[in-house]
């Protein structure tokens, strides 16, 4: 549950071949899974999540919100090359041997193709879920393998444009602080998340020290989402009735419904407001 954004510097007055051009490249939340609309058994069919609401797109049924990246930069160009499944060192690496959402074919090179402007990054929850999906742990070293792989895209995307500006959305914790609370559980498959809160922890400091190293923004997904997830099953008792995620921990899902996606709408927006 991450996001880089990169943007250059811009006058609102630019000619139409100075176009703002935007790319968002991220893994299922970025390519809009959503748990609200269809489910992982049905693959996700129905998307509309955080990056759709950016685009100004609409989904029947939601309330979509009013402002768009047209409001920031009306002479934008907006394309997502977001793929379901995909990991940070894979766009690092610009290959992948996993086919089950996605035959991978240069989509880093197709995104270094248009060059864009500016570059919502939303990536590393898959890294972190298959090192969890391993042994339950995320080492040291594999934090740093994270950490390598992010600052890899950030510099394939500098070597394009070496004025670009770079914002760091982290994670936010889908236990609220209490994952050490499914080492009771009876069912293996949430034991191994127990973990998952001092990860998600660890992976944020990854990421706003990133953001120092290369004079980045650092936005926070782990504040506003904290309490509005799983941890009211959990004995949360700051826990909002108000979740960002699935009503109940029987249907657990690591993507968030669409009030979810709407904060980190708000919370990526707002941003780009900030810097532009």
């Amino acid at each position: 549950m991450l996001a880089l954004t990169i943007t250059g510097c811009f006058n609102d007055g630019d000619k139409e071949e100075n176009k703002v051009k935007i790319a968002v490249i991220g893994d299922s939340i970025s390519d809009g899974c959503n748990p609200e609309l269809s489910t992982s058994a049905e693959m996700y069919a129905k998307r509309y999540g955080y990056a759709q609401m950016l685009e100004g797109k609409k989904y029947e049924g939601i309330d979509t919100p009013a402002k768009t990246i047209y409001n920031i930069w009306n002479n934008a160009e907006y394309r997502n090359f977001s793929i379901t499944g995909s990991k940070a060192s894979e766009w690092n690496m610009d290959s992948s041997t996993s086919t089950k959402w996605h035959t991978w074919d240069k989509e880093f090179q197709k995104v270094l193709d248009f060059n864009p402007d500016i570059a919502v990054i939303y990536l590393g929850a898959n890294d972190i879920f298959e090192y969890v999906y391993n042994d339950g742990v995320v080492t040291p070293d594999e934090l740093s393998d994270l950490s390598t792989n992010l600052k890899g895209i950030v510099d394939k995307l500098k070597s394009k444009n070496d004025k670009i500006k770079i914002v760091i959305v982290g994670y936010y914790d889908l236990f609220d602080g209490y994952s050490l609370a499914l080492s009771a559980s009876t069912v293996d498959s949430f034991k191994i998340f127990k973990d998952m809160s001092a990860i998600t922890v660890a992976g944020n400091k990854v990421l706003s020290d990133l953001a120092t190293l290369e004079g980045a923004v650092y936005v926070d997904n782990y504040s506003t989402f904290m309490n509005h997830c799983y941890g009211i099953f959990l004995g949360n008792t700051n826990a909002s009735p108000s979740l960002y995620v699935t009503n109940s921990i029987n249907t657990f899902d690591i993507h968030p419904v669409t009030a979810g996606h709407k904060i980190i709408y708000q919370n990526v927006y707002s941003t780009l407001e900030k810097i532009k």
